[in-house]
């Protein structure tokens, strides 16, 4: 489930210390927060599965 405010090319991804999925646009050199969002095999601590096999990884970012 996600809003009618997301676009392509957007990204999802969690950030650290939060329990949400977030919906993150990418814009020069920083991404913009668009929102939060649902996805049925990444809500129920997945994401520490794809870190582990390389499906998935850690990233510095700048948000505005």
């Amino acid at each position: 489930m996600i809003s009618y405010d997301v676009l392509p090319g957007d990204v999802v991804c969690v950030l650290a210390g939060s329990s949400e999925l977030a919906v993150l646009r990418p814009e020069d050199d920083h991404y913009l927060f668009v929102g939060c969002c649902f996805m049925i095999g990444l809500m129920n601590g997945e994401v520490s599965e794809f870190l582990a096999s390389g499906r998935a990884k850690i990233e510095t970012i700048e948000i505005r």
